[in-house]
């Protein structure tokens, strides 16, 4: 914006006579023209400092150009302001997205007719801005160290909710409290050897979370699996009734019954399924999507089953591309803000044969199992190695916190599996 026009005046002008609004979170600078800027900033310093806002002070300070000045005076010797400070902001919020827009568009022409630049990047490119400028409508990621609001936010939200789990509940309360619930924009990782159970585990969150969370949506990317797999778990999980693969005999009414109420239960669910996208792209913009139809601040949890059959990483090797996976997937949980749990397949270590004793024994997993992945654990905020003897004891598990940016760690959380329903159960402390 070049030059002020009538609303940026007016606004200027009800902040200049309620400056107690100069905090409000909606306002930046980046919705006045440069004067305009100017001019708001110095206001937002002098209220910052506890000194009085007024149009002869703002006039006279050595902060501001003549022109700015000037600008100053022309609002301060105007009449109250007729339009609402709602109304305002709101209408050059919208023009400063048309310029945003506008900007992001020329970028995208440009990218588009230059004949070393890939067409699907440019088209993937143009739509994770073009999203973010929906989510979050505004064209940086400037913060201020010294806004503590989100943090004195949840200290008074923890307060008046003790004992409660800030984050979405995974079901498992000895969990929920160690990690104080699955957190907006922190990237988990559950890792396991093959067929230990990573998936019915993750199924068994999403299943909690629709009971404790019901506004809640939980995204699946399921590339191992397909969408009638995963619904038949889930269906089974929630009636108590053995199906799929498990199943060798016909059904009796009740369990029919069961199912059929299972079934009305998971579609009251807020619950998509992507299974045939495994590019890490369209994951990011489907994800996008989705957060843009739902609105910036419903709650949802990403799922990516599994990591390793994720493609699209940039690098000319497979560490590399894992590493690059890696990396956006913590920066889509931090753009997204949501926490994105996503399953790792282990090195399969399952177990170590002795000879002496003619028996084979189970070794647990250790982070070292995970780290042939990339960056898989630099990347999370939190990893999970979930453990099951399946030779020996492939009832019991325990879920292993191994790492914890900001939390402890744990050697196991004890489960109980149920195979036939494809369902773990925390078992209470003893």
């Amino acid at each position: 914006m070049s030059a002020p026009d009538e609303i940026e005046m007016q606004l200027l002008g009800l902040l200049i006579r309620q400056p107690q609004r100069l905090s409000q979170s909606r306002l930046s600078d980046s919705l006045f023209s440069k004067d305009g800027s100017a001019i708001f900033l110095e206001a937002k310093n002098l209220w910052a400092a506890g000194k009085s806002v007024s149009g002869a002070l703002l006039a006279a300070s050595d902060a501001l150009d003549e022109s700015a000045k000037r600008l100053t005076v022309a609002i301060t010797s105007r009449d109250a302001p007729e339009i609402s400070f709602d109304d305002a902001v709101s209408i050059l919020e919208k023009r400063r997205s048309r310029r945003q827009l506008a900007k992001i568009c020329r970028q995208a022409h440009d990218d588009i007719n230059n004949p070393k630049i890939d067409p699907s990047s440019v088209i993937n490119d143009l739509h994770c801005k073009v999203t973010d400028l929906v989510i979050s409508g505004t064209s940086g990621t400037r913060k201020s160290g010294a806004d503590f609001r989100n943090l004195n936010a949840k200290i008074e939200w923890q307060g008046k909710n003790p004992g409660k789990i800030f984050g979405i509940e995974t079901g498992f309360p000895r969990l929920d409290r160690a990690i104080n619930g699955l957190q907006n924009k922190k990237f988990y990782i559950i890792g396991a050897r093959p067929s230990v159970g990573k998936t019915s585990f993750s199924g068994c969150i999403a299943y909690s979370t629709f009971k404790t969370s019901p506004d809640a949506t939980v995204i699946d990317y399921t590339i191992e699996m397909d969408a009638d797999e995963i619904r038949e778990n889930m269906a089974s999980r929630v009636s108590g009734v053995t199906i799929g693969t498990y199943r060798g005999s016909q059904y009796s009414e009740s369990e029919i019954a069961q199912i059929s109420r299972a079934q009305r239960q998971i579609k009251g669910w807020r619950w998509i399924i992507y299974d045939d996208i495994s590019d890490i792209g369209d994951i990011e913009a489907s994800a996008f999507a989705e957060r843009a139809s739902l609105g910036p601040d419903a709650p949802i949890i990403i799922k990516i089953d599994y990591l390793q059959l994720v493609t699209g990483g940039n690098g000319d090797t497979p560490t590399s591309q894992f590493a690059d996976i890696s990396r956006r997937c913590k920066s889509l949980a931090k753009r997204l803000n949501a926490p994105v749990v996503a399953l790792a397949q282990l090195r399969r270590l399952e177990s170590q044969f002795d000879f002496a004793q003619k028996r084979t024994h189970h070794r647990p997993p250790v982070l070292e199992d995970l780290r042939d992945c990339g960056s898989f654990e630099q990347d999370a905020d939190a990893v999970f190695l979930l453990d099951r003897d399946i030779l020996h004891n492939p009832r019991e598990a325990k879920l292993i916190i191994a790492k914890q940016r900001s939390g402890i760690t744990h050697p196991g959380i004890p489960f109980e599996f149920h195979k036939e329903t494809t369902t773990f159960i925390e078992q209470p402390i003893a």
